[in-house]
């Protein structure tokens, strides 16, 4: 993709805003890392395990369903160990059904990320809140941003620097909560 598609797309993100607020990239405020596949060889266990996997199959309103999850052996969490996922990280699937957004809750802290996904990593969660980025990109601006910036040409995929590129708007601090309840009630 040329940088001119990148700063036309970056004019067509900022909107005007309310004063006090203010628009960053997603990359400003946030690493951007991959999930990592099953290495060759390994399968999920056969029961449940300490180390669940977490598949876009399990991604759901803002969160991930805990029914129907899949576990790794200690043997295989090992060699994947440093794709994990945190309770304050956002996930955002980034293969076939691309675009669904959310936060992991706390007892799936620490679990494996499937490779359809990638991680937001919060750089200062006391200045940024997991929840108010992931409200924010399950909004229909945030949408139609992830949208524009997914390559369709063949499987659907939005690559790990194109959400890097998402135009985030940061109103002042105490604002953040009350925008937050606005987009979950719409």
């Amino acid at each position: 993709m040329t940088n001119n598609h990148h700063s036309d797309t970056k004019k067509q993100d900022e909107k005007p805003l309310p004063s006090g607020w203010r628009w960053v990239r997603l990359g400003e405020v946030c690493q951007i890392k991959g999930g990592k596949r099953l290495p060759k060889g390994h399968d999920f266990a056969d029961g449940k395990t300490n180390y669940p996997y977490l598949r876009v199959i399990d991604f759901g309103n803002g969160t991930v369903r805990s029914n129907g999850l899949k576990y790794l052996s200690e043997n295989t969490q090992r060699e994947i160990s440093r794709y994990i996922i945190r309770s304050q990280d956002v996930y955002i699937s980034i293969a076939g059904s691309i675009g669904i957004v959310g936060t992991i809750p706390p007892e799936l802290d620490g679990a494996n990320l499937t490779e359809n996904a990638a991680r937001l990593i919060i750089g200062d969660p006391s200045a940024l809140d997991g929840k108010y980025v992931a409200g924010f990109l399950r909004s229909p601006s945030g949408q139609e941003q992830i949208e524009v910036r997914t390559n369709k040409v063949g499987q659907p995929k939005l690559a790990l620097e194109r959400i890097a590129t998402v135009m985030l708007p940061l109103p002042p601090f105490p604002n953040r909560n009350a925008l937050l309840l606005s987009w979950q009630s719409s």
